[in-house]
């Protein structure tokens, strides 16, 4: 083989390898291309967290039906590469009679939704709902947002504390995003809606510290109620159009 056909063949190796993103622009993506930037991408990554299910556990699984929750928790639907096969949440071996209830884990996603792609995936997901707005049309967005905006999306609303301005207090006091050799960022505040049967938190970190592609991850952690949650993003990742997009 010759020194131009292997370059040639190397070249189209490595544009296979590139994520979609990278391959066609937006606003030329998929509907199941869109479903993956949202639900399993540099930017959005499946959370796990244990919690009780109130009552006294049962000796059988707890199907979705049993606790109210629609197949597909999350936004906006399945979460790729979770095992369960539909019956959410499972109780956990160290269920006990006395606990009160069943010891269960749910399977969250927790998502940049300030960066771009998630933007651009987002618009495209609303005009494609609107007959009137063909997605060929949706170029542009409005300029970067002030904040960092990470959402959790998927825990069921019978798992949360009862106090919900209590809880959103008590993680606005713990939720950072912690980078190496650098300060932490507080959270600037946290919201709480309701979405169904289950609930988007909404955590917002200032900019006024900015993520640098040099500081390599950050990872995110709150801690408020029963829960614990946290998770590392690497940034070399999330590099989008020529810049991190965060």
């Amino acid at each position: 083989m010759n020194r131009r056909v292997f370059l040639a063949l190397l070249s189209a190796g490595a544009a296979r390898a590139a994520p979609f993103w990278e391959r066609h622009k937006y606003p030329n993506w998929s509907d199941r291309e869109v479903e993956a930037l949202l639900t399993d991408s540099p930017w959005a990554k499946p959370l796990r967290v244990s919690f009780l299910l109130p009552g006294r556990p049962q000796p059988r699984a707890v199907s979705l039906s049993d606790v109210g929750l629609p197949p597909g928790v999350g936004f906006p639907g399945r979460i790729p590469g979770w095992p369960g096969g539909g019956r959410w949440p499972r109780p956990r071996p160290d269920s006990r009679p006395d606990s009160g209830g069943a010891r269960a884990e749910a399977f969250l996603t927790l998502r940049w939704s300030s960066a771009l792609p998630i933007r651009q995936a987002l618009l495209l997901l609303s005009s494609r709902g609107n007959p009137s707005e063909p997605p060929d049309s949706v170029v542009g967005l409005e300029p970067e947002p002030p904040d960092y905006l990470l959402e959790l999306f998927g825990l069921p609303v019978q798992a949360a504390p009862p106090d919900a301005a209590g809880w959103a207090g008590s993680l606005e006091r713990n939720a950072v995003l912690l980078r190496p050799q650098r300060r932490p960022i507080p959270v600037r505040s946290v919201e709480i809606p309701p979405h169904g049967n289950h609930l988007t938190i909404r955590f917002r970190f200032p900019r006024t510290e900015p993520i640098a592609l040099e500081d390599r991850q950050v990872e995110f952690f709150a801690a408020g109620g029963p829960f614990e949650f946290r998770k590392i993003f690497k940034l070399a990742p999330m590099v989008y159009e020529g810049r991190l997009a965060l």
